[in-house]
């Protein structure tokens, strides 16, 4: 479980480890559909512009939407390894161009890896757990 602290006078919003900026988060430790609805959260509150990571600098609402969009495209990615074969392929895939820069690039893989495993034993996506009612 994370902690967010929230300053809404000042529309400013600690984020803690639910916020890395430029740098590659360590999925397996969490559930990677949650955050990306808590982080879907805050990214649409209005009264927020002021986003203080547990990793990186603090920004504006960009960081929130790159991370957004990192777990989307690497959860997009593990769906695509529909048997055993193709798992071992999509865990060994290379950092995609767009987050080449970030810190801790060592993580990806096992972040793929830890992916494709969840994809294995059928954790479904946020859209799916949406549908069936079990997400935020």
């Amino acid at each position: 479980s994370d902690l967010v602290l929230i300053i809404p006078d000042e529309g400013i919003v600690f984020m803690g480890d639910l916020l890395y900026n430029d740098r590659h988060p360590w999925l397996a430790d969490g559930n990677p559909l949650d955050w990306q609805a808590s982080l879907k959260f805050v990214y649409e509150d209005p009264s927020l512009i002021t986003y203080v990571p547990g990793h990186g600098p603090v920004g504006g609402k960009e960081p929130v939407q790159k991370l957004y969009s990192y777990l989307q495209s690497i959860n997009d990615l593990a769906l695509t390894a529909t048997s055993d074969s193709l798992r071992m392929l999509v865990s060994q895939s290379q950092i995609p161009d767009e987050y080449m820069n970030w810190r801790f690039g060592r993580f990806y893989q096992p972040n793929l890896q830890y992916l494709c495993e969840r994809q294995f034993k059928g954790e479904a996506r946020l859209e799916d757990k949406k549908k069936n009612g079990s997400g935020h």
